[in-house]
């Protein structure tokens, strides 16, 4: 156990030297830090509470101060029938080999099982990893996004659901691992993600949030969050909730490029990434409080 947090260490802090800032490297260690201290897995304390209790509060504390709870824990366990439309829509581009990147207890692992794909849930959550399997998850791994790599090779699609595209983190880190993506699907790959436009929301603190982040030179939609979860904190992460422009403009230069986007409710969408020499056009599908957007 001690050699392989010695391993998280090293990929964790080689990953994060590459891809951000000093600071942002900083920040990783003391994540890390936290993660070896007991009981921290708030969100995976949430989605065993859900199932044993029926618990459906989810708590989300963001830097700022701004502490919001909500329904919605349920959707972590939907079906397909029970998915929001643009996941429905856009889980149909799948293809080949699927790395479902924050898979939590499993819905679209489970339900890729079900299609006939070979498929693979990752979750930093050892809580939610616990129940992906426990529900029938044939491989569910405990990993973060940045230690994708070649054991998990090839890859022909990544999917990003329940605004999963947050978890590139930041817009630097977005671009570092999208070039890495590229690496490990042998020349065929699609990304399919969704995400969310913060800027619909009018809340004093959003529009202050937002303008801080703009002073600092971050994408308006860039959360420093955690969980909470009874007497349990979780650690702080970055979450990057990007408009449809800021995606685009993301992607610009990876090796990816927007084929289609499909609209949502409140400000949500799905998008969809190919690799392509050229850029392409993007389409647009024409049908249609900060922390219920993290719902995946």
């Amino acid at each position: 156990m001690a050699s392989s947090r010695l391993t998280l260490l090293y990929n964790l802090a080689r990953d994060h030297t590459i891809a951000d800032s000093p600071l942002d490297f900083l920040r990783a260690l003391v994540v890390l830090f936290w993660d070896l201290m007991p009981n921290n897995d708030a969100y995976g304390a949430l989605l065993i509470a859900h199932e044993e209790e029926a618990e459906d509060i989810e708590i989300v504390e963001r830097d700022d101060g701004m502490i919001d709870a909500h329904e919605g824990v349920w959707h972590y366990f939907t079906e397909f029938k029970d998915w929001f439309e643009e996941e429905q829509e856009a889980i149909a581009y799948a293809r080949g080999h699927v790395l479902d990147i924050g898979c939590a207890v499993g819905r679209v692992c489970l339900y890729l099982q079900d299609e006939g794909f070979k498929v693979t849930g990752i979750d930093n959550s050892p809580g939610a990893i616990r129940l992906a399997r426990k529900g029938g998850v044939q491989n569910a791994i405990c990993r973060s996004i940045t230690q994708i790599d070649h054991r998990l090779a090839p890859v022909n699609t990544f999917v990003l659901f329940g605004h999963n595209f947050g978890l590139f983190g930041t817009e630097r880190r977005a671009r570092w691992l999208l070039r890495k993506f590229k690496g490990l699907c042998n020349g065929d790959g699609v990304i399919i993600a969704t995400s969310r436009d913060t800027s619909i929301s009018d809340l004093t603190s959003d529009v202050a949030y937002r303008r801080r982040n703009r002073q600092q030179g971050k994408l308006p939609g860039q959360m420093r969050v955690r969980i909470r979860f009874r007497d349990i904190c979780g650690p702080w992460l970055d979450y990057l909730f990007a408009s449809k422009d800021e995606v685009v403009r993301i992607v610009d230069g990876t090796g990816w490029h927007v084929s289609h986007v499909i609209d949502g409710h409140s400000g949500s969408f799905a998008v969809i990434l190919e690799l392509s020499q050229v850029a392409q056009p993007s389409h647009f599908s024409r049908r249609s409080g900060f922390a219920s957007s993290l719902k995946r």
